[in-house]
């Protein structure tokens, strides 16, 4: 992912390297390469219908990725989401993964170690019923995602869970998202969204974004602020991502919330990064999907301050009067015209300059004989 979160350890300390990015430009479904697989018994990734903790298969997956599972779960960790090789296990698992209304069906999986933080994310399917969806235990709590397969990029414990009951709270009315990384609606600059609230007041916002360019910086996370909120409508923003990996808790005087997403931190951003979306109402969290970002050519550029920059493809500088572009910066235009001399109007003077024995009339920029010569003589 674009996210780095860890210096490559298999151990998670919550200091600054947390928030540091990787990304490769590679695509998010991964191809098994020179994976050694170690297998709890023959026959496949499976290893039969055990209690809850037996051992479903092993992988040492590096940096070329890989693929694990067996016995109804499927784990595919791209190109690039990790930087070294670690021993990835799945297991079953007995702890009930029902949160809200979402109940458990069926047994879970522990993926381990459940420290890795993953720098792209794994593509995760669990075979169920219509309608199941896959729950990720995260270490910041619960997400459920919108079908059996998910995308996750932290390893921990999954399942799947039936809704018997009401949906969660709170819909993302806009935009409409995609279920992959790969797809999605390319916004620039800014993010229009929508939310419809149900019997709450609460929406919380997480975004995280992974930077398939390798520009290594971090877009979410503690006291990180990649994204922020703007021009808010039905309600008040209630809390920043200063506070954990929620990038805006948004508290709703109305049942629609409508605001901006804006780039904060993030910086300039030339090629869309693809960002997924996780809304909650203060009990549940959902992954809604994926949308892709990127800058304009001209985000963060203010031509120094003395004109305006245009373009759509390529930036250019409309400078005011009295300047002149360099690139993308408005520098001042010297004035000398029918001038020979004083003030050029950038701090220089006009040449060629008076002689020995005159002065510069300093407002028509002209040179006069110098009386005060005369007078002493």
């Amino acid at each position: 992912m674009f996210v780095e979160r860890y210096g490559g350890s298999s151990h998670r300390p919550w200091g600054i390297e947390r928030d540091m990015l990787y990304l490769d430009n590679v695509s998010t479904r991964a191809v098994a390469r020179g994976l050694a697989v170690t297998l709890a018994v023959t026959g496949g990734l499976a290893c039969g219908d055990g209690e809850p903790g037996n051992l479903v298969a092993t992988a040492t997956i590096g940096p070329d990725g890989g693929e694990i599972g067996g016995a109804g779960v499927r784990v595919s960790i791209p190109p690039g989401a990790l930087l070294d090789a670690f021993e990835v296990s799945v297991r079953r698992d007995g702890l009930d993964l029902s949160v809200g209304d979402y109940v458990q069906s069926g047994g879970g999986y522990y993926l381990g170690p459940d420290t890795l933080q993953l720098q792209l994310p794994a593509e995760v399917s669990i075979d169920g019923e219509d309608g199941a969806r896959l729950v990720h235990q995260r270490q910041d709590g619960l997400v459920v995602h919108p079908s059996s397969t998910g995308y996750i990029d932290q390893l921990g414990r999954v399942g799947l869970v039936s809704l018997e009951g009401a949906e969660a709270g709170v819909r993302l009315a806009h935009p409409v998202l995609a279920a992959d990384p790969m797809g999605g609606e390319e916004f620039v600059d800014s993010v229009p969204m929508q939310a419809e609230l149900v019997g709450g007041d609460q929406l919380d916002l997480q975004l995280t974004a992974y930077d398939y360019t390798g520009a290594l910086r971090p877009l979410n996370g503690p006291g990180y602020c990649g994204f922020a909120v703007d021009n808010l409508s039905g309600g008040t923003l209630a809390a920043g991502c200063g506070q954990g990996e929620v990038t805006a808790s948004l508290r709703a005087v109305d049942n629609v919330l409508s605001f901006d997403l804006l780039p904060f931190l993030s910086g300039k951003l030339d090629s869309p990064v693809p960002v997924q979306v996780v809304v909650g109402d203060g009990d549940v969290r959902l992954a809604v999907g994926f949308l892709q970002f990127r800058t304009g050519v001209c985000y963060l550029e203010d031509c120094g301050g003395y004109g305006v920059c245009v373009g759509d493809e390529q930036a250019a500088c409309v400078c005011d009067d009295g300047y002149e572009a360099a690139g993308l910066e408005c520098v001042c235009s010297p004035n000398c015209a029918g001038r020979e001399c004083g003030s050029d109007g950038c701090g220089g003077s006009c040449a060629p300059g008076c002689g020995p024995d005159e002065t510069c009339e300093s407002n028509a920029g002209v040179c006069v004989p110098d009386e005060s010569e005369e007078e002493d003589g």
